[in-house]
């Protein structure tokens, strides 16, 4: 019935010509409701050159760019941008078997400007990602009150009184002042690290992203990096080869090292070491680089103490499995009394303060709320004392994971038509960082029969192929599953079994 009264709708409106990029959308890929022009969600992705991931269940679309995360879901008038919520005029709407979304909510999501043509009946999108700002001008969103000043990072000031960022936008240079205590959204450019956190996260080599109100006052500030991990297999200079086979290339001169929470060069790195490396999302240039120790890795504080320096004598932590929303990483460490001693988590989240419970032992909790992911990132304890300071590895590197799972794939797709009487059933999983699913928690049904003893599973999906024939008529596919932090995956859809 919806498609039929779309059909009338769309017979009454013709859409117009729809041009994103310089790539033209197909009239089947444009849609005209109520006044409003829908486009459909691949092709308008792929003409932004935005990777599409797409929740059946809650009908939610993530379109992600190398400095772009824009969400939304049907039915909701409001859309977030690298973890910022703006409100829509009109929401996203589903039609047929499709999600549809409004140019002008896509338009918001991708700072973008849109040209109509009346006389053409042509509408032509151009993103901020899709043309150049003019030099010393900052980009104006779509919205009349907002401005975006989209730079790479320069310089960080973390000077009390003076906080602030230096940015190169277009070869154009500016200071934007950050008041202390501004939340910062940082995101990795595949999400597999992201969270709230503040100016000294910051790193020469991101891309910072300020929004403002007409006033100037800031509304929001996202941080875009690239980031990996890897083991390194060989090195020489400032040039790693890692297990991975991914090369790193990194000038010594720009590039700050660490070696098992202290300051290094890269002459301190080994083979199999294990390293974080940090890199400009935009030009690939490697800003970062943290890097464990083997002695680390497997299991065994490094301490790092000069002549007078605060000793730090043991580390532990409950980090040796996954965690997520609502719980909270525990640090305990023992040395010199009376020292201050906080914790890293890689470098996304720094200075989480620890308490000295008694003589020499020192207790810190990290709380864990949506938004977080984290994936093998080494946690550093650190003690200063007077004007010395001493670090050390803990025993585990910590992977939090607060982004539930997603269907990738299934198969026979939803409301598929099919003729085998045994036909093959699958579901593929999206997780962060690609950790994998519990396979002991997978369950499959069929038609609310357990099936699952039948089935393969492991980390990356679930297949079924029945032993015996199924009789025709609609087939409904039940699936319940956790990540390896523990959250959880429920996700039914339906086909049809022609009859012979």
């Amino acid at each position: 019935m919806i498609a039929l009264v779309a059909a009338v709708i769309l017979s009454v409106a013709p859409p117009p010509h729809v041009t994103i990029d310089g790539t033209s959308l197909s009239a089947a890929s444009v849609a005209q409701v109520g006044g409003r022009t829908f486009v459909a969600l691949r092709p308008a992705a792929a003409a932004l050159g935005a990777d599409l991931t797409y929740d059946a269940r809650s009908r939610t679309a993530t379109f992600t760019t190398v400095v772009r995360q824009v969400v939304m879901r049907v039915s909701v008038r409001s859309l977030v941008v690298n973890g910022v919520r703006t409100a829509l005029d009109v929401a996203p709407i589903f039609v047929g078997n499709r999600m549809l979304v409004p140019l002008r909510a896509l338009a918001l999501g991708f700072d973008a400007t849109i040209r109509a043509n009346v006389r053409a009946h042509e509408i032509v999108v151009t993103s901020g990602e899709g043309a150049e700002t003019p030099p010393g001008q900052a980009a104006v969103r779509s919205s009349s009150t907002l401005q975006t000043l989209q730079g790479t990072v320069t310089k960080v000031d973390t000077s009390a009184g003076s906080q602030g960022v230096y940015l190169d936008a277009n070869g154009q240079q500016y200071h934007v002042a950050i008041p202390a205590g501004t939340p910062i959204q940082f995101r990795e450019t595949r999400g597999n690290m992201a969270g709230a956190g503040t100016i000294a996260q910051v790193r020469a080599g991101d891309t910072l992203i300020v929004s403002s109100d007409s006033a100037g006052g800031i509304i929001s500030v996202a941080d875009i990096f690239t980031g990996y991990l890897g083991t390194i297999a060989a090195i020489a200079g400032s040039s790693m080869v890692l297990t991975s086979g991914r090369v790193v290339n990194a000038d010594p001169r720009d590039t700050i090292v660490s070696l098992d929470g202290r300051a290094a060069t890269f002459a301190d790195l080994g083979v199999s070491d294990s390293v974080t490396v940090r890199a400009d999302p935009l030009t690939g240039e490697v800003r970062d680089v943290v890097a464990a120790s083997t002695a680390a890795s497997n299991g065994r504080s490094t301490v790092v103490a000069a002549n007078g320096a605060p000793l730090i004598s043991s580390t532990q932590d409950n980090a040796a499995e996954p965690l997520r929303a609502g719980q909270s990483l525990h640090i305990v460490a023992t040395g010199s009394p009376g020292a201050s001693a906080s914790f890293d988590i890689g470098d996304m989240i720094v200075g989480v303060p620890m308490s000295e419970t008694r003589p020499g032992h020192y207790e810190g909790s990290f709380d864990i709320a949506v938004g977080t992911n984290l994936v093998a990132a080494p946690v550093i304890v650190r003690f200063a004392l007077a004007s010395a300071a001493a670090q050390a590895l803990a025993p585990d590197t910590a992977t939090i994971v607060t982004t539930p799972p997603t269907v990738r794939e299934v198969a026979p797709a939803a409301g598929a038509v099919v003729s085998s009487r045994r036909p093959s059933i699958y579901v593929t999983f999206n997780t962060v960082g690609d950790r994998g699913m519990l396979a002991e928690s997978e369950r499959l049904l069929v038609n609310g029969v357990d099936v699952t003893a039948a089935s393969t599973r492991n980390a990356s999906y679930i297949y079924y192929l029945p032993s015996s024939d199924i009789e025709p008529g609609d087939i409904r596919v039940e699936l319940r599953a956790s990540d390896t932090a523990g959250n959880p995956l429920a996700y039914s859809w339906s086909f049809e079994l022609a009859g012979q």
